[in-house]
């Protein structure tokens, strides 16, 4: 599930709950994510607006797109239409979406450079 961080920074992703406290993987960037503990009542649940930058990854690499729509399906579900540069759009579920978070520094020069997913880095 994508959760809102507390104090309005960005998005992240529920990695695990135990009892009252949850872990979040935070997307920096394609080189750097992390495992951020939070108590459970200090996020929300989040989606994500149209026009919001989306980081794709498949096979090992990553693609940027933007999301133009999304679908709640009656089980909770959601699937955002994301429509990359090359004009071509993907329904996707959430699990394959990552987000940079909106303090992320604004220069995301390692999109092209690293290409592929680095080690997350546990606090």
């Amino acid at each position: 599930m994508l959760v809102e961080l507390p104090g309005r920074r960005g998005i992240g992703k529920l990695d695990s709950v135990i009892k009252d406290q949850c872990v979040v993987s935070v997307f920096h960037s394609l080189l750097h994510s992390e495992l951020v503990e939070f108590s459970v009542n200090e996020i929300a649940r989040a989606y994500l607006s149209p026009q919001t930058r989306v980081y794709v990854e498949k096979d090992g690499r990553f693609r940027v797109g933007r999301v133009t729509h999304y679908l709640i399906h009656d089980n909770g579900l959601v699937a955002y239409e994301v429509r990359f540069p090359n004009g071509h759009q993907a329904d996707l579920n959430k699990t394959k979406l990552f987000v940079r978070p909106w303090n992320a520094p604004k220069d995301p020069s390692e999109v092209p450079a690293g290409g592929r997913r680095g080690k997350p880095i546990s606090l």
